[in-house]
């Protein structure tokens, strides 16, 4: 493990190191083609009899999950990433580094499964990496490292292999849904009925200033408004004819209703005077 602090050391301070450094790195060892199956296989978790997952930190396996029940990422694992990063990301290294060949590309490309939001939260700059490691899938080459002079974007412009600009830009858009089952797990009942209890609130809220608008605007008969004003519930209309239930009503005032054409007709020489007073309603 000591080797990887060596080799990440090396590759974050290697603009201070003899150029000849560059050239082991990348040409000679190939250290990009090492890290990235050393990442895979991952050799500083192993699973105990048990059934128990340990990393090995401090010269000595520990469990895998720290006091809070959070699960930290090996330092190893960590300087084997930083190193990779310090690679990619750096504009000289990206432009020495040739991706002609397609083996290269795709020892490369097996990065991308391993880096999500997990990595991230430990690692943020490694979001920068995986945009880069999406161009490189697309275009089939990689934007220059951050912090390039010769371009106005924050990751540069210039090919790995062949300094073109880049033709593409890639948006990573955030994984929503995993973080709302990352804070709502175990919770959903309980999330769920405090949204219905709102919802059943507001509605009610709303259905009762709606009517009291609508009134407002069309005609409803008095003692329906009252009722609604004072919290109470409707009931049905009354024919005034007869006292059955109605679902007729005066086409024109639209205040009286009626449980039939005949007695409609019967009570006209009661309801004429007020009909013709009224003013005939919106919509009528």
């Amino acid at each position: 493990m000591c080797a990887l602090s060596i080799v990440r050391f090396l590759c974050e301070h290697r603009a201070h190191c003899p150029l000849t450094l560059t050239t082991r790195l990348l040409e000679t060892h190939d250290i990009l083609m090492t890290l990235v199956p050393l990442l895979e296989a991952a050799p500083w978790i192993r699973k105990t009899p048990g059934g128990a997952v340990e990393k090995f930190e401090d010269n000595s396996w520990k469990p895998m999950d720290d006091a809070s029940g959070s699960v930290r990422m090996p330092k190893a694992q960590g300087q084997v990433w930083l190193s990779i990063y310090q690679l990619l990301m750096d504009p000289v290294c990206r432009q020495q580094y040739s991706l002609d060949s397609q083996c290269r590309v795709d020892n490369l490309l097996r990065l991308r499964k391993y880096l999500n939001e997990t990595v991230f939260e430990q690692l943020p700059v490694l979001s920068v990496l995986l945009r880069a490691l999406e161009e490189l899938a697309i275009s089939g080459h990689m934007v220059a490292g951050v912090g390039d002079p010769t371009t106005n974007s924050p990751f540069g412009g210039l090919s790995m292999s062949s300094g073109a600009a880049s033709a593409f830009s890639v948006e990573l858009v955030a994984e929503i849904i995993e973080g709302l089952k990352s804070k709502y797990r175990g919770r959903w009942k309980e999330v769920a009925e405090g949204h219905l209890a709102a919802l059943i609130s507001a509605d009610k809220e709303e259905g009762s200033e709606g009517l009291k608008k609508l009134s407002k605007m069309v005609s409803i008969p008095d003692e329906w408004r009252l009722a609604m004003e004072e919290g109470g519930e409707l009931q049905a209309p009354k024919c005034p004819q007869c006292g059955k239930e109605a679902d007729q009503r005066c086409t024109r005032c639209k205040r009286e209703f009626y449980c039939s054409r005949d007695c409609q007709v019967t009570h006209w020489r009661v309801h004429r005077e007020h009909c013709q007073q009224a003013p005939p309603c919106a919509g009528s």
